[in-house]
């Protein structure tokens, strides 16, 4: 079951020394802005957070308050990370009542949350929203010079004037939104699929991001939005019940793949995979395994190759897989003792393409470390050429097999199915 797979991986993320996953109530978002506010909550300067990445400036990824799953015209505010929309009540909708009704909604929120708490930057939090003024926004002194940006709609967070760090990672702030989440689970208690327990019955799950093609907001891998769907007056995800902490669980830890280079790859322009092993120290699995699957082209200048965001290569694992493959080559047994993994380890893959607002399952793989690495490496070899000079060598990469295959080796008309059988 991938659900149950996934959720066990949390649990190995979460026991992996330093590993940075989110633990539940949070998540890791995009950040771009924080608001430095005194301690009466005047905006004192807006400071920007985004960083160089490449050619591009992206947000810095942040662990936040878990952010509610928006559908519609709907108004949800977020805990202390949110956009413009609801941080200040403006943006570039062009929609000035829903804007304000956004805001008053979120200042609700917050001073129901933080207005009983004992910390000095709570109460600036709490000043912030009561003192501010939706209609002044655009003339405030500190969001003039970036107001353009700031309203775009990417994540503000709180930050209090000359206290370090962030306002919602002090600890009473987070112990008081715990506190509220805990007091919000669903009213509807079952049978969890995954672990068996009655517990309260995920409604919605939260949102699955970094899959290629499929909406930015994030998509659902599982859903129910019609009645065609549904079974025994049962709504939503009632129909498939799934705990909240499960729900929480194997969301977490495929968005945690998909945000890391070192385990997933882009097979082609809809197929996103992802890869992991059940083992708590599986890091060593995991790079060997992704090496393998995502051999670096020596011809990929191509404009309309996919951008270089693969699985991270360090020399020894480098070393390592061109042992493998060679040995392979050369009908020699892979010694896995001598690179310090265990072939016995369960190991999976799997492959997601866009669906609308949904997630299609392309593929599903389990199998122990040493047979996975046994095909892949028997695959290289079965694929062996004659190479050109100019070649550093003769192993061929997937990427380079299909973009054969496309016409004007353009990326964005590699025949899917072709990838996914591949």
């Amino acid at each position: 079951m991938i659900i149950e797979a996934l959720y066990d991986h949390y649990k190995t993320l979460s026991r992996r020394p330093g590993s940075d996953v989110p633990p539940p109530g949070f998540a890791s978002v995009p950040v771009a802005w924080a608001f430095n506010i005194s301690a009466d909550g005047e905006l004192l300067d807006v400071i920007p957070l985004s960083r160089a990445k490449g050619k591009r400036i992206v947000p810095v990824d942040m662990m936040v308050p878990e952010p509610v799953k928006r559908s519609g015209t709907g108004v949800a505010p977020c805990f202390l990370c949110d956009n413009s929309t609801y941080i200040i009540g403006d943006d570039v909708k062009g929609k000035p009542e829903r804007s304000r009704k956004a805001f008053d909604a979120s200042k609700e929120w917050h001073l129901a949350i933080l207005q009983d708490v004992d910390d000095e930057a709570a109460r600036a939090v709490c000043r912030y929203f009561e003192r501010w003024e939706p209609e002044q926004a655009r003339e405030h002194p500190a969001l003039r010079p970036v107001l353009d940006d700031v309203l775009a709609g990417r994540n503000i967070v709180f930050r209090l004037d000359g206290a370090e760090g962030y306002v919602h990672e002090r600890p009473k702030v987070r112990e008081a939104w715990l506190h509220h989440r805990d007091g919000a689970t669903s009213d509807v208690v079952g049978q969890c699929l995954v672990t068996g327990d009655e517990a309260p019955i995920a409604r919605i799950h939260p949102s699955i991001k970094g899959v290629a093609g499929a909406q930015p907001a994030g998509a659902a891998l599982s859903s129910y939005n019609l009645k065609a769907f549904e079974s025994y007056g049962k709504t939503q995800n009632f129909n498939a019940p799934l705990s909240e902490a499960v729900a929480f669980g194997y969301t977490t830890a495929l968005n945690y793949m998909l945000s890391n280079p070192r385990q997933r790859l882009q097979l082609d322009a809809n197929t996103t995979v992802v890869f992991w092993s059940e083992r708590q120290d599986g890091e060593r699995e995991e790079n060997l395994l992704a090496q393998l699957l995502d051999l670096r082209d020596v011809d990929d200048t191509s404009a309309a190759a996919p951008e270089k965001e693969g699985p991270v290569e360090d020399a020894e694992t480098t070393r390592l897989v061109r042992d493998v493959l060679a040995k392979v080559r050369r009908g020699e047994p892979i010694d896995f003792d001598a690179i310090e993994v265990d072939p016995e380890s369960r190991f999976f893959i799997l492959g997601l393409s866009p669906n609308s607002s949904r997630l299609s399952v392309r593929f599903w793989h389990v199998d122990t470390f040493g047979h996975l690495v046994r095909r892949v490496a028997q695959h290289h070899a079965d694929m062996a050429i004659v190479a050109p000079k100019w070649r550093q060598d003769d192993y061929i990469s997937v990427r380079e097999i299909l973009r054969e295959t496309a016409p004007q080796r353009d990326w964005d008309r590699v025949p899917p199915l072709l990838g996914g059988g591949l």
